[in-house]
């Protein structure tokens, strides 16, 4: 090649590189608006977010970090990942809502790189951006990594564990193999025993479970029997062991009896009976996973199209080992194939079913949805994904402006048809006009991008304007923070000349919701104390209950010769109720 052919060389690739600049700085900004702004805006949900963010702050004050409590008892049904983590977070940040999600949004936001960045390296630049915008706009990679639970923690090192043994398995042999020189692919299989560690203790024993089906379907698929000798090797068994096994010991010889209650009773009874209350249909996972990677679900149809066309081909390929090894691509798209069928599988075998579990999944149907269209983008994308798609980021306008309407409480809705005047919905149906003829032209880059406008759009539209109905609807953050405006201010000011009670007043829950029951165990470090039998409460105190359960516990009161008053300061679309009994005069004088 002469000078000039190679200048004409260097000037066609040049404009790669701003282009692939744009493009991840704009994956970057969106990473950061879905996953990492405004981590505090909305308080801990759930009894779960609360409970694990509270043992993680107990861990940490302590310095105990071998024994995980929870209001100074010992809770051991789940493993330490997550505690470790929340734990260096509230170190480096002070406890806060925030720093109780933030290891979880970077673990989704390292696990959406890292599944891109293998990609890229496998496939191309462009099915790696794929993986990244998938992954950061999906409905479960978003709610997860927004979340303080212990679910992210372990598909997050499923991902890393799965991604290093598919490089560890396709490491070059040498072709002088010498008694000193390390195996091939070695140090990939000892990192992959790493991150495998990291998954048992983010959740157990369930890791192991889900990651050998895939190497055991994507061996035999792959008819390459040698891959024996490379997973047998006992330095990757070993760093897996050093991992995990020392936490587990330590605890059983701290509290006897926790391998039977942790690996018996968390696991295998939860898998096997439905003890926790939690049944569901065999076909239960199948509508969570779509849910699962919305606004993408259509997507789903290219890899069964391409199951359909490519049957008879990957058998024949499957009979002839050479014309298997030729096709890396598709050994790729099996082996995320097998990652998304084998969770899935699993737990719908499962007596106890909830829609978290399949979350190790998602990353394996991310670059399944990513390799199959890079595929279709190469060749002619179907129409009908994309509508799809189009479909579902239409919904999403309309569903921000659809939240005070779902948030109030039902008597204060107004009719359903008054929704039909409202902008938003009307704006969802101009948008769905616009990506649907993008869609059937097949502008993929124009419907993709806009769709992760909308979604960037919905995440920052609910954190900056919906976060307080939210909050009121489903957090425990402001029944918490009225608490202790009242311990801390003149009680008569809140009962607006009703009387005062003392700073020590106590205060009590009556079948409370426990989301509301753990969140002030985090917000307050105090839960509130059972309701004990009218005989021998105080004369006056505070009283927590939830909305439906308030004129029950009247009678209940009034039975017993006590009085409930409601706290004026309590809003008015608040689930819970905060009240003040009394014992009444005629009670006090018998």
């Amino acid at each position: 090649m002469n000078r000039d052919e190679n200048s004409a060389m260097v000037s066609m690739r040049r404009p790669l590189w701003p282009r692939r600049a744009l493009v991840l700085t704009g994956l970057a900004a969106l990473a950061g608006i879905n996953l990492l702004f405004g981590l505090g805006r909305i308080g801990l949900l759930g009894p779960d977010e609360p409970r694990y963010a509270a043992i993680a702050r107990a861990m940490w004050r302590s310095g105990n970090w071998i024994t995980p409590r929870l209001a100074g008892r010992v809770w051991l049904q789940k493993p330490v990942l997550y505690y470790w983590l929340g734990a260096l977070s509230f170190h480096l940040f002070h406890p806060s809502t925030a720093a109780a999600r933030l290891p979880n949004a970077v673990l989704a936001v390292l696990m959406a790189g890292g599944l891109a960045w293998f990609i890229g390296r496998r496939v191309c630049f462009r099915a790696g951006a794929l993986a990244a915008a998938l992954g950061v706009s999906s409905a479960f990679v978003i709610g997860f990594g927004r979340a303080a639970s212990t679910d992210m923690p372990l598909a997050a090192a499923m991902t890393f564990s799965l991604l290093c043994l598919y490089q560890g398995l396709h490491a070059p042999s040498p072709d002088e193999p010498r008694p000193w020189r390390a195996r091939p692919g070695q140090g990939w299989l000892i990192a992959a025993g790493i991150f495998l560690g990291f998954a048992v203790l983010a959740k157990g024993p369930v890791a192991i479970v889900l990651e050998a089906p895939v190497f055991l379907l994507y061996m035999t698929a792959q008819r390459r029997w040698e891959w024996w000798r490379r997973i047998l090797n006992p330095w990757p068994w070993l760093a897996f062991f050093l991992t995990a096994a020392p936490w587990y010991f330590a605890l059983e010889w701290r509290h006897r009896g926790f391998f039977y209650s942790f690996f018996w009773r968390q696991n295998l009874e939860r898998f096997a009976t439905n003890r926790y209350h939690h049944p569901q249909p065999g076909w239960f996972y199948l509508p969570i996973l779509l849910g699962a990677i919305f606004p993408w679900s259509g997507w789903l149809l290219l890899p069964l199209d391409e199951a359909g066309r490519g049957l008879p081909a990957a058998w024949r390929r499957w009979r002839d080992a050479q014309a298997m090894a030729a096709s890396p691509e598709a050994g790729l798209m099996l082996f995320f194939g097998f990652w998304l069928i084998a969770p899935v599988a699993f737990f719908s075998l499962s007596s106890s079913k909830l829609p978290s579990y399949i979350l190790p999944a998602i990353p394996g149907c991310l670059g399944l949805l990513a390799l199959c269209g890079e595929r279709a983008w190469r060749n002619k994308f179907p129409r009908l994904p994309l509508l799809i798609t189009a479909a579902c980021a239409a919904l999403l306008l309309p569903v921000l402006g659809l939240m005070p309407w779902l948030l109030s409480a039902p008597a204060q809705r107004p009719p359903w048809f008054h929704l039909l005047l409202l902008p938003r919905v009307w704006l969802g149906g101009l948008i769905f006009i616009v990506l649907a003829q993008w869609a059937w032209r097949r502008r993929v880059i124009l419907t993709c991008a806009l769709t992760l406008a909308i979604t960037a759009v919905l995440v920052g539209g609910i954190l900056q304007r919906r976060h307080r109905q939210l909050n009121l609807r489903a957090s425990a953050r402001p029944l918490a923070r009225r608490l202790d405006d009242a311990f801390r201010q003149p009680y008569r000011a809140q009962l607006e000349g009703r009387g005062s009670l003392p700073a020590h007043a106590p205060v009590y829950e009556w079948h409370l919701n426990r989301d509301w029951v753990y969140g002030l165990e985090f917000y307050r470090r105090q839960v509130p104390r059972p309701l004990p039998p009218f005989s021998r409460l105080p004369p006056r105190g505070w009283l927590l209950t939830d909305r439906s359960q308030v004129a029950a516990l009247r009678r209940k009161a009034r039975a017993h010769g006590y009085e409930l008053a409601p706290v004026q300061a309590v809003p008015a679309g608040a689930p819970w109720r905060w009240l003040e009994f009394a014992k009444t005069s005629a009670a006090q004088s018998k």
